[in-house]
């Protein structure tokens, strides 16, 4: 972690490592703090289309975390898009 960079957001920490690889792959922690089953869910899909979405434009070469943060359950969708799009915004 100390060779790494952390970013947080209202609802997310995104943890990043610089890696020898090509490819950038993706971790996502929902723990149940979050909430019921149904609401983590809700989270880790928001969070895997984001990613698909900003995918092209991140550079290749890290590993990144993403996670999510208590209340990241309890709002909705639209406000969370909008975190995570700041999320990776920054991390471009």
């Amino acid at each position: 972690m100390s060779r790494g960079r952390r970013i947080a957001t209202r609802f997310f920490t995104l943890l990043t490592l610089p890696v020898q690889s090509a490819h950038m792959r993706l971790g996502i922690t929902v723990s149940r703090k979050v909430g019921n089953a149904v609401q983590r869910t809700r989270v880790k899909r928001l969070i895997r289309e984001q990613f698909r979405l900003h995918r092209p434009r991140l550079a290749t070469g890290f590993d990144c975390v993403i996670i999510a943060k208590p209340q990241a359950g309890r709002t909705i969708n639209a406000e969370l898009h909008t975190d995570l799009h700041d999320l990776f915004t920054r991390l471009e």
